[in-house]
């Protein structure tokens, strides 16, 4: 029985492709998950989408230098499309540390598994919150069509970082701040007045002890601030990765 290198070249491209979208992605690209289940779902996905890249034109190479680069380009796609979609859930983080800093909990710091560094409760908290509804709106399967809309776009080994992809990196690190701000706005909001109101307090009765008083007094206005506003926080979270969905997209388009 003959061997097809042209077939095996092909599925190998392919599977690096898939590969790189599921280590790189939100979710997909968790440290949370092992390494072995990503090598699985890697395997899977590149399985189910080769139909796609059978169907389209493949010229093989003999050279293996030229190979290495088709491979390194193939998992740069899944990097690339990572690298861009990570700027939302770094602008949701970026809202926990500003509520945390704000209410006093990040003075109680822990380690987070997910980045491998130390965040705060309420960086950990918006962050999980956001993956809910994330997960909810079925969001690791817009990477998945993203894969395979890829092989109908962007030819195996053809992946090009343009201008026009810098210029979309840039404008999402620039959305990132917005995205902390709104988000940590009602809190933020919240213990400002607090402030103010203990500031007279202490005006009116020199003898109180605003150290006792104060930071009770501001975990709770922030967290009654965030109860308050968690179901308009979760309408911008789902317009937000509503928009992460034509993003990816876009992205798509750029890298060809």
């Amino acid at each position: 029985m003959s061997v097809d290198l042209g077939q095996i070249e092909r599925f190998l491209l392919v599977l690096f492709r898939s590969a790189g979208i599921i280590g790189f992605t939100p979710f997909y690209g968790s440290r949370l998950i092992p390494f072995k289940a990503k090598a699985i779902m890697s395997f899977a996905l590149a399985v189910a989408i080769y139909p796609i890249a059978a169907r389209l034109e493949f010229t093989p190479t003999t050279e293996i230098w030229r190979l290495a680069w088709m491979i390194l380009r193939e998992a740069g796609i899944g990097l690339a499309i990572g690298l861009a979609t990570y700027m939302a859930f770094a602008g949701i983080q970026m809202a926990g540390e500003l509520m945390g800093l704000g209410i006093g909990f990040r003075i109680g710091g822990s380690f987070d598994p997910q980045f491998g560094m130390e965040s705060s409760i309420m960086s950990q908290f918006t962050y999980l919150f956001a993956l809910a509804i994330f997960l909810g709106m079925n969001g690791h399967h817009w990477f998945i069509e993203g894969a395979a809309r890829s092989l109908q776009i962007i030819p195996l080994g053809g992946m090009k970082l343009s201008e026009r992809y810098f210029e979309e990196l840039i404008g999402l690190s620039g959305e990132l701040f917005v995205i902390a701000l709104k988000m940590a706005a009602p809190v933020m909001v919240s213990l400002m007045l607090t402030q103010a109101a203990l500031g007279l307090m202490i005006r009116a009765v020199p003898q109180m002890n605003i150290f006792v008083i104060g930071f009770p007094a501001m975990v709770i206005a922030g967290l009654f601030s965030l109860y308050v506003s968690i179901n308009a926080l979760a309408h911008m979270l789902a317009w937000l990765f509503d928009g992460m969905r034509r993003d990816i997209a876009i992205l798509i388009e750029v890298l060809r």
